[in-house]
């Protein structure tokens, strides 16, 4: 049987793959996206690497591309810790982030531009080379965000840190509606596994109430919340969950329609963000205004790792737009400037790193008919006045 953390940590990528297409991401789920990289096996996508095929349960493409880069491809990963015997939540740990570097450097390395000549070929010309350009004029940069509920090792962040991979925490509390319905119908789900498998001992068509292997359980399970969630990528003749269980996903459903888009931010360094806006529909109002707004940033001196982020009302030539407010986790390895600090030393580290870090956030919302980029820049006269403040 699979364990309800498991399942847990299945749902909500599938959660957080919806609510992050509003950015631009788009889901790849069969070999015919691109016969170059993918293929499909019996447990699903995979991902053609320099050494092997590496499993991709959700991968998806980002419609913008840095500048001077590749186009992006996106693994996400989420990672369902409960808390240990002393009721501390259990952190995902460097193996984890380990995992995920050895998929990305096997697959970025695949890329293959030439091959020598055949032998059977007519002689070199002058001026001609010993090799023939094949594949492609261009690659894909693969990348992969760690999703955890209860945090990250200081050892896994330093690892992810150099090597590029995203860690997003969602312990904070403005996802914890979103993850407890997830908790609600992974148990419900595997309750109802339990009941099948107990029926079937003597039930004498098991073509219905018979278990599903584990690997089939999560395809269908995955292809039942894609058909609600992703209309345009499956059809009624996938095969899915059966009634008595797609039943059970209300709830999620309900969760995600409620929350609506979340913001996928990039950080003057770099950093990826996942802002949760208390209004999406007013944050796309000033994603959508003549300019970009100036925003305001504070952290809870009770939580370093949470930040808001203010953005005040406006009226342009688009109407008036009203306030809005968007939450994030800071990056854990952002706060060793803040600890071990007196009050005034942690309030100059952290304009430090609203300075440093998030003086520019830039945010992307792309629908078919549009797309919208959108730059969050700190209003530097408060920044400056909180600084000759301090120094008073």
């Amino acid at each position: 049987m699979i364990s309800q953390n498991s399942l847990s940590g299945y749902i909500l990528e599938e959660a957080i793959a919806r609510l992050i297409s509003g950015a631009g991401y788009r889901l790849l789920t069969r070999r015919e996206d691109d016969p170059h990289d993918l293929d499909y096996f019996g447990n699903g996508l995979q991902v053609r690497g320099r050494g092997g095929f590496h499993q991709a349960d959700v991968l998806g493409e980002l419609a913008w591309a840095p500048a001077f880069g590749n186009p992006i491809r996106l693994f996400i990963e989420a990672k369902w810790r409960s808390r240990n015997q002393f009721n501390t939540p259990i952190k995902v740990g460097i193996t984890e982030v380990r995992h995920a570097v050895g998929i990305t450097q096997d697959i970025n390395q695949m890329l293959s531009t030439v091959q020598t000549r055949d032998e059977n070929a007519p002689p070199l010309q002058a001026g001609r080379y010993a090799y023939d350009f094949i594949g492609r004029g261009f690659c894909y940069s693969y990348r992969y965000a760690l999703f955890s509920i209860s945090g990250f090792s200081k050892p896994a962040q330093a690892y992810a840190l150099a090597h590029q991979v995203s860690l997003i925490d969602l312990s904070g509390p403005e996802f914890s509606s979103l993850l407890s319905a997830i908790s609600h119908v992974s148990r419900n789900l595997i309750y109802q596994r339990k009941s099948d498998k107990f029926e079937s001992r003597d039930y004498d068509d098991r073509s219905d109430k018979s278990e599903q292997s584990r690997p089939k359980f999560l395809q269908t399970l995955r292809a039942s919340i894609r058909s609600k969630l992703w209309q345009d990528y499956y059809t009624e003749s996938e095969e899915r969950l059966p009634l008595r269980y797609e039943r059970h996903l209300g709830p999620v459903f309900e969760e995600i329609a409620g929350i609506g888009e979340l913001f996928f931010g990039v950080s003057a360094t770099g950093f990826l963000l996942l802002l949760k806006a208390d209004r999406p529909n007013v944050m796309l109002a000033h994603m959508r205004a003549s300019r970009d707004p100036q925003v305001n940033l504070f952290w809870d001196t009770h939580d370093p790792l949470a930040w808001t982020i203010e953005i005040q009302p406006k009226t342009d030539e688009y109407g008036s737009v009203g306030r809005c407010i968007l939450q994030f986790r800071l990056p854990e390895s952002l706060l060793k400037s803040l600890q071990e600090r007196d009050e005034k030393g942690r309030r100059v580290a952290a304009l430090d790193i609203k300075q440093g870090h998030f003086s520019r956030i830039t945010l992307y919302h792309i629908t078919p008919e549009k797309t919208l980029t959108c730059s969050l820049k700190i209003d530097k006269i408060r920044l400056d006045e909180a600084r000759r403040q301090l120094g008073r």
